[in-house]
């Protein structure tokens, strides 16, 4: 599982997002390992409530993968989701 792993660590945020888009739910899940931690640093620069930004994350990313199928137009898998969060 190493192995696999470092795969994943070594794809791309555009290759990540192709398979987010296709229902990988392992691209989904290294897309959240990825960036969850700095967007809910940026959501915490707003909010000052680490709790309350670990529930706009958790919303974000069940949003996320409930429009995965959609994210054909999406060109920074980055921007995209600091978007969301700002959004929220």
């Amino acid at each position: 599982s190493r192995g696999f792993r470092s795969q994943l660590n070594a794809q791309t945020d555009e290759e990540l997002l192709m398979q987010l888009s296709s229902g990988d739910e392992v691209a989904f899940r290294e897309v959240f390992n990825r960036f969850a931690n700095d967007l809910i640093n940026y959501a915490n620069r707003t909010l000052h409530q680490r709790e309350d930004c670990e529930e706009i994350i958790q919303e974000v990313f069940t949003s996320l993968w409930a429009r995965h199928g959609a994210l054909g137009e999406v060109v920074s898998l980055r921007a995209y989701l600091f978007r969301m969060v700002k959004y929220q």
